[in-house]
Order: C-alpha cells, then structure tokens, then sequence
C-alpha cells in the first residue's frame, strides 16, 4: 500500500527563550498546515472544579487559554496558557517504526488529547503534568511535550528551582522525560522542531534510520530548523523580537535554507515558518533530501 504521511513532515515549531539576566522567560509556538485548516478560535475555559468532593481548594488549570479549531475540546495545534502557571507546548514526533504499531491496544490506554486535557486541569507543577499525561499511553499523536512553571520563574532572579521545565517525548508503548532546566539555563533557549531529543526516542521511532537514508532533514541538531535557531535565538531579547524571528523565513537568501539536489537550490520548507507553497523546485534527487520538501502547505 502506498504511503499516504508525507515523511518528514511535521506541523509545528517551538521556542523557549530565556532573556539575558533572567528578565523575562518568553514561550513562542508556530502551527502550519493545509489552508483548510485556517479557520482559528482562541478559546477560553473557566472550570470551577474543586480537588474533591469535601475540598474548598480548585483545581490548578480550572482556567486555560488555547488556540483551537471550531468544533475541538482541545488545541490541536498544542499551545495552553493555564491558572496553575503552567505553559504546556507540543511538537509533533513521526514514527517511522511501523513494529512500534503492535503496542497500540483497543483497551486499557487512553487517547493523547485527553490524557493531555486532563494533566492540565489537574496539575500544578511539571511533574504532576508527567506522572498524570504518561498514564495509559495509547502511542496516537506521539509528541515531544514541553511543560513550563513559571511559578517557578522569578523574573531578574536566579534559577534555582529545577522544576521550571520538564520535557516529554512519547512513542507506542514508551514514554521517556527529563528536568531540562539547567539545558535551559545553560543554552538559554530549548526549541523543538519534530525532531526527538532523547536518543532512545530518536532510535526507536525510526528516526536514526531516516537520518542515514535521507541525511539532515532528520538529524537533531543538523535539521535546517535546527541551525536556524541555534543562530537566531541570540536575536530574540523581547517579545516582538521572538514575534519576528517565529514568522521568519527569508528560504531564498538563507544559508540554511538550502536544499542539496534541488533546483532552485532552496526550498521554504527550510525555515521557522514553513511556506511551501512559495516553493517551485523539482528533485534532480531523493538521496539527501525528504519528500516533504516538496508537499504544499504554509504556516
């Protein structure tokens, strides 16, 4: 049967930026797709509900701001701002391990937007958001999870809270995470790009395979995406400044925007925000590039 998932194509991008001397912590997420899908609600859930049945005290996330569609409980896209200073963000991890299929079970797992709705309602720091969202896990919509405390942030102070972020990838049948604070605070930013973080994710999702056939595209750190915030991030030192460098794409004068074996010798696809519909090359070569390169879509 003919593969009908574009491979190598991925929806969304995001950016953590920690400014210089610890002056604000800003949070950026970008979503692109099909143009049908232009059709967005910012939604606002207010949710009174207490801990229990005796307790006074609300729930964390009784409120959540999302960008979402007409018609979804969720985001989709995954972007929430939440009551407990949480800020939970996702991008998206392909599985190209078709065996990894196998632990996707009719019975006793839960689908992914719920087990996420649910850590965010009930969680009130990153760790509760994990222990609740790895329960149960149905291996649909394998995502690379960022969970940000910013009660846990204190702006112009020092760091010491480990607990400000915490990152989670997820695959059929496996569910890996890890306090990255201080990755954070040594890089001062973390982005993500639809490519997993943790080697044994990496490995078992098929990914490291996907590298060595098609190159780049599908390494960690050498992903054109990649190397585009490695040297923007550096750009962002307020809110409009990380505004500008999430809507980037300059794929006809950007270095990294190059595609090996492709004619022009660039493709829009190789930037923050993809707009592959500006894209008029043709493969001379599949050997050193992914499909998607080629597919029609924009952010």
């Amino acid at each position: 049967m003919e593969e009908r998932k574009v491979l190598g194509s991925g929806s969304c991008f995001a950016l953590i930026k920690l400014l210089p001397g610890n002056k604000d912590l800003l949070v950026s997420h970008v979503t692109w797709s099909g143009y049908e899908t232009m059709l967005k609600i910012q939604k606002r859930y207010s949710l009174k509900f207490r801990e229990s049945k005796t307790s006074r005290k609300l729930i964390g996330g009784y409120e959540m701001s999302f960008s979402s569609f007409p018609g979804g409980i969720q985001s989709g896209d995954d972007f929430y701002l939440i009551s407990s200073g949480l800020a939970t963000l996702d991008t998206t991890n392909d599985s190209y391990n078709k065996s990894l299929w196998s632990n996707v079970k009719p019975a006793g797992q839960i689908m992914e937007f719920m087990r996420a709705m649910i850590a965010n309602h009930l969680a009130r720091n990153t760790m509760e958001w994990i222990q609740l969202f790895k329960q149960y896990n149905s291996g649909t919509y394998n995502n690379q999870w960022m969970i940000v405390n910013y009660g846990a942030f204190q702006p112009g102070s020092p760091i010491r809270n480990k607990s400000l972020l915490h990152v989670l990838e997820q695959m059929p049948g496996y569910v890996v995470h890890d306090d990255l604070t201080t990755h954070l605070v040594n890089q001062t930013y973390w982005a993500s790009y639809n490519i997993p973080f943790f080697p044994f994710i990496f490995n078992i999702s098929g990914s490291r395979k996907m590298e060595k056939k098609f190159g780049e595209w599908f390494s960690y750190s050498g992903t054109p995406r990649a190397r585009i915030f490695a040297r923007d991030h550096n750009n962002v030192h307020c809110d409009k400044c990380i505004i500008h460098v999430m809507r980037s794409n300059d794929f006809k004068h950007d270095p990294e925007s190059r595609c090996m074996n492709c004619n022009p010798p660039y493709s829009a696809e190789n930037a923050i925000s993809a707009r592959n519909d500006e894209s008029r090359q043709r493969y001379v070569s599949h050997t050193s590039n992914a499909p998607s390169i080629t597919r029609s879509h924009g952010r």
